[in-house]
């Protein structure tokens, strides 16, 4: 099951940092949500793309194996 759709949320705290919320949801509609605490500076869009990759390898095994 790929990921088809991503949606990231997230909210500033007071020392700059973000709260980041991803949702992503696959070909079924199913979600699956992480969070997370970014620091100041820090690439939410590069660990965003890096996560959503992660999540399909793990999804495809998961698939494969079923099979």
């Amino acid at each position: 099951m790929p990921i088809v759709n991503s949606v990231t949320e997230f909210s500033t705290n007071t020392d700059g940092s973000r709260h980041v919320v991803v949702r992503n949801y696959d070909q079924d509609g199913l979600e699956y949500m992480y969070s997370f605490l970014a620091p100041v500076g820090f690439d939410i869009d590069a660990a965003v793309v890096q996560k959503t990759a992660q999540l399909d390898v793990s999804l495809a095994e998961a698939e494969f194996e079923q099979i």
